[in-house]
């Protein structure tokens, strides 16, 4: 479910979108979001080595920060984990739409 979230659908899509409105500067925008979600990944790897427990999304935080900000995360973790296959398969249905025009809904 992770990995689905960071490696989904949503970065293709937002390719097109970016590329619009910002023009070549939407190249910047990855690469300073791509460098922002590198120091996220070594952070959760450093914690990881040095307190291995699971639960990480929320044990990490209600270490560190407290139970409200473990609880936080908890119930945000928890409203991702509800929609994003929602979300994945509409982009699936659309990336279809493609090649099998009957799933379109424009006219």
């Amino acid at each position: 479910m992770s990995m689905g979230g960071i490696i989904g659908s949503g970065w293709l899509y937002a390719v097109d979108k970016g590329a619009y409105l910002a023009g070549p500067g939407a190249i910047l925008s990855w690469i300073i979001g791509g460098i922002i979600v590198l120091f996220i990944a070594l952070n959760y790897a450093e914690i990881s080595g040095a307190i291995p427990r699971s639960g990480a999304i929320v044990r990490y935080p209600h270490l560190s920060h407290g139970g409200y900000t473990g609880f936080i995360l908890g119930w945000t973790y928890l409203l991702s984990a509800v929609t994003v296959p929602t979300i994945e398969a509409e982009a699936v249905i659309g990336y279809a739409a493609v090649y099998i025009p009957s799933l379109s809904t424009s006219t």
